[in-house]
């Protein structure tokens, strides 16, 4: 069974490989590739221990808001609204494989409503719907700007999620930095 653990290395590799030119460019066109070089990890991983059964990324993928009783029959919190991350690793139909689910942002300009509600939205994912990790993804971005947004939350008293991974990647020719949100609090 894929693992939280197993699904982490597989951004690490596919963060990595996306070139310079997709730096440049729209939050789309950067998830395309980030999502291609996803499936080549995944691609790897099923070399090596046999096919992935029953568990799919998918991007973009609506989560939507159920009704208490379908919450109850699940085991798990109705979402305040529907949920569109950008990518999720999970088992549709069910709650009992809630790999993984990631947002992903590509403005050097990462305003703090944008890094708000994504937060907002991954917390919810975990919380909810039992994700077993939740990544924030930026590139374009240093941490120095995710502490600048983490500041202003606190005195705003905005509790974040201090289990929600930050892997940022500043520039293609810098390494990746990756620290869970409650590393910074």
């Amino acid at each position: 069974m894929i693992t939280p653990e197993i699904f982490l290395e597989w951004p690490r590799y596919a963060i990595g490989r996306v070139g310079p030119g997709y730096f440049g460019f729209v939050e789309r066109v950067y998830c395309y590739e980030l999502y291609h070089f996803l499936r080549v990890a995944m691609y790897g991983y099923e070399c090596s221990h046999g096919p992935i059964q029953n568990v799919y990324l998918h991007s973009e993928f609506v989560k939507v808001a159920i009704s208490d009783e379908e919450a109850r029959r699940f085991g798990v919190y109705p979402l305040g609204n529907r949920r569109s991350p950008d990518f999720i690793l999970h088992e549709p139909n069910t709650t009992d494989h809630q790999i993984a689910a990631m947002e992903v942002k590509t403005n050097p300009d990462l305003s703090y409503a944008d890094f708000v509600a994504d937060i907002e939205k991954l917390s919810e994912l975990r919380s909810s719907y039992r994700y077993g990790l939740v990544i924030f993804h930026c590139i374009n971005v240093d941490l120095g700007r995710i502490l600048q947004h983490i500041t202003r939350s606190q005195d705003e008293w905005i509790v974040l999620d201090p289990e929600v991974l930050i892997i940022a990647k500043p520039d293609s020719h810098l390494p990746i930095q990756e620290v869970y949100l409650g590393e910074l609090l």
